[in-house]
């Protein structure tokens, strides 16, 4: 019962440090709640064109491309992580460079194939630092493991926003990009051992808007 109850106030303290760290960089904010599932590790593939349709909806237009691509993989690590819950939600997290220099950030989603886009929440989930300034790991829900992130920032240098496509593939069982899983705390089998299978089960997740959006 101690160790419950200890593991219980734990995750509500990292909860409560995600959004708190969300609400200072501006992010909509998704509620952390503890589940069972899968976690996997993924390429994050980085696209300044829509990777199905091959169109640049970012200003600097076709002429830009080759700035525009250099921009995205700058801005994006191609490495990410996937959490795949028992309840059928699926979370994908991508480290961000360049923080220092952006603001702005607002993301949407879509299944390949689909034509519309959906908005969703984000929550920051750790923070660090490269050569380019301070990285932070964003976690967002998605539709599915097939899915496209459409991602739009303001780029202070370039005194404008700019827009550019993400899109996950190349899945392997695991952590091993050193990213904080949000939701998956454990396997269903070691819930089921601890006894916390109910409480995952009966859990409630606020994704923030789900609004549809042309495109």
């Amino acid at each position: 019962m101690r160790e419950k109850n200890w593991k219980k106030k734990l995750l509500t303290c990292f909860g409560a440090a995600v959004l708190f760290v969300a609400a200072t960089l501006g992010f909509p904010a998704v509620s952390v709640h503890a589940e069972t599932g899968a976690v996997y590790s993924c390429i994050i593939n980085r696209s300044y064109s829509h990777p199905v349709t091959g169109i640049i909806e970012d200003s600097g237009g076709e002429a830009s491309y080759a700035t525009g691509q250099g921009m995205v993989e700058g801005a994006v690590y191609g490495s990410g992580l996937m959490e795949v819950t028992d309840s059928g939600n699926y979370y994908l997290t991508i480290r961000m460079s360049l923080i220092d220099y952006t603001s702005n950030q607002s993301f949407s989603v879509q299944n390949v194939g689909d034509s519309g886009w959906s908005g969703t929440g984000v929550a920051v989930t750790g923070n660090g630092s490269d050569s380019n300034g301070t990285t932070s790991d964003i976690c967002m829900q998605v539709p599915s493991e097939n899915c496209i992130v459409r991602v739009s920032m303001y780029v202070s240098p370039m005194g404008r926003d700019v827009v550019f496509y993400l899109y996950p593939s190349d899945y392997s069982e695991g952590n091993s990009v050193g990213m904080n899983p949000a939701f998956v705390t454990e396997t269903a089998a070691a819930a089921e051992e601890s006894g916390g299978g109910e409480a995952a089960a009966n859990s409630t997740l606020d994704t923030g808007s789900a609004d549809k959006a042309g495109t």
